[in-house]
């Protein structure tokens, strides 16, 4: 039998029921991270979808519009992933990220900030392990070691 539209369906509702069965059964996976940046107002969490292997040697980051958020980017972050890593964050306001405590503080200046941040983030080696000794008002034994490893 071939196939037969629904009579109450579109052709548009059609392919994005299609569509999001095939995303279903995709096999690429994502982490979740986040991070906090600051804004003029105080510091404040920025999310992120990062899809793809971390190890990766090209990194997409894919910024959604002003009403929008990083998931948009998951059809594409799914096929870029299979040969990059795919970084789609939410800006401050949207999806997962915070929302600003003053609204004069959505500037460009946050958005730039909030994006170098988390280039700085994705980019960066591996995390150094820390070791240190401590001084001054940490003589008191509350710390007895100065390694912050992880």
């Amino acid at each position: 039998m071939p196939f037969q539209r629904r009579k109450h369906a579109s052709p548009e509702v059609d392919f994005l029921r299609q569509a999001c069965t095939m995303l279903g059964r995709m096999a690429v996976s994502f982490s979740q991270g986040s991070f906090l940046s600051l804004s003029a107002g105080g510091f404040h969490r920025l999310a992120y979808l990062d899809w793809g292997a971390p190890a990766a040697s090209h990194v997409v980051v894919c910024v959604h519009g002003l009403s929008r958020n990083g998931r948009d980017f998951d059809f594409l972050a799914r096929e870029l992933a299979r040969d990059c890593r795919v970084v789609c964050p939410d800006v401050v306001g949207r999806g997962d990220s915070d929302w600003l405590a003053d609204k004069s503080d959505y500037t460009f200046s946050t958005y730039r900030t909030d994006a170098a941040a988390l280039i700085a983030r994705i980019t960066a080696p591996a995390t150094p392990v820390r070791l240190g000794t401590l001084r001054g008002p940490f003589r008191d034994g509350r710390f007895r070691c100065g390694c912050m490893c992880r």
